[in-house]
């Protein structure tokens, strides 16, 4: 199989009263071996996100290695949503969103009615981008591309599990994500 590079990317833990949290980008190639470390500032519930990490990836040494880029659902640092097509327009790289769980647009609604900034924008971001479920390896999950083609995205996740059923770059993003806002990583 052909080597595949994904860069994972994970925010760490928000902690509302700073206006700023760390997010972490793993690159690793197939069987888990990590290649690079990224690292970036955004801001809590802000609009920054698509654009560091836009900046994070093409000022790189790894950029031309990374097939694809891989979020831990559509948002980063609170509400600060990524646009998935821009970064991938900006960047030339495919993007996939992975989460467990089925975005609800109305709980997301409630969450950010009244409480963010440009709510109704970032909104509309979530509400416009189509969700595929899927199924692999027996358990089910939700993902939104920009830039890839369903069966390669497959491919490409199932090819990023090592154990378990998190993708190997997103659950290795969440450790070293989550040890820089705690001083110790979190389970995944």
């Amino acid at each position: 199989m052909k080597e595949r590079r994904i860069l994972g990317v994970d925010d760490s833990i928000v902690d509302f009263s700073s206006p700023y949290t760390d997010v972490v980008g793993i690159l690793m190639r197939n069987g888990g071996y990590i290649e690079g470390v990224l690292w970036g500032r955004i801001s809590v519930d802000g609009d920054d996100s698509t654009a560091v990490l836009s900046e994070m990836i093409l000022s790189s040494r790894f950029r031309e290695q990374i097939n694809l880029i891989m979020l831990d659902g559509f948002a980063l640092g609170g509400f600060n949503i990524v646009d998935i097509d821009e970064l991938n327009k900006v960047t030339g790289i495919p993007v996939v969103t992975f989460t467990l769980k089925v975005p609800s647009p109305p709980n997301i609604e409630r969450a950010l009615k009244g409480k963010v900034q440009n709510w109704e924008e970032k909104l509309e971001l979530i509400s416009r981008r189509k969700v595929d479920r899927i199924e692999i390896r027996g358990r089910k999950a939700y993902i939104s591309r920009a830039g890839i083609g369903l069966d390669e995205a497959l491919k490409m996740i199932d090819s990023s599990i090592v154990r378990g059923f998190t993708p190997e770059p997103l659950r290795v993003a969440h450790l070293v994500a989550s040890a820089l806002g705690r001083g110790e990583s979190t389970q995944r």
